[in-house]
């Protein structure tokens, strides 16, 4: 009786973690594909970090790139959608591994080297 609870219990944790596993691959994947849209080589990526994003729900991938290190790059992945967005930060607190600061208007988004892609 208690060896049937342990497997099955063993089994469910096997299927979350595959679950968790399979949700995480797809959205880097998808966030790679909107890069490689963008243009962004690998060669220019300093920092790149991707998260659960706990409240809202999907992942988060945080990408600093060697042209400028005040800006930060975070793509957000979700149901098989990518959004983007860029943020001013001090190039301290992104080495840091600090996410946060204020975002840019949508001229200053149009004006950088890797603009948001447009559906």
């Amino acid at each position: 009786m208690i060896k049937k609870i342990v497997i099955t219990l063993l089994i469910g944790l096997i299927i979350i973690f595959g679950f968790i596993l399979v949700n995480r691959y797809k959205a880097k994947v998808q966030i790679n594909d909107y890069m490689n849209k963008q243009g962004i080589k690998k060669e220019d990526i300093i920092i790149q970090e991707l998260k659960k994003d706990w409240t809202l729900g999907g992942y988060n991938l945080f990408l600093v790139l060697n042209d400028d290190y005040d800006v930060y790059y975070e793509y957000h992945c979700e149901k098989n959608r990518v959004s983007f967005q860029a943020y001013y930060s001090r190039k301290v607190h992104l080495l840091e591994g600090k996410w946060g600061g204020s975002g840019l208007t949508s001229e200053e988004m149009k004006k950088l080297k890797y603009p948001q892609i447009e559906k």
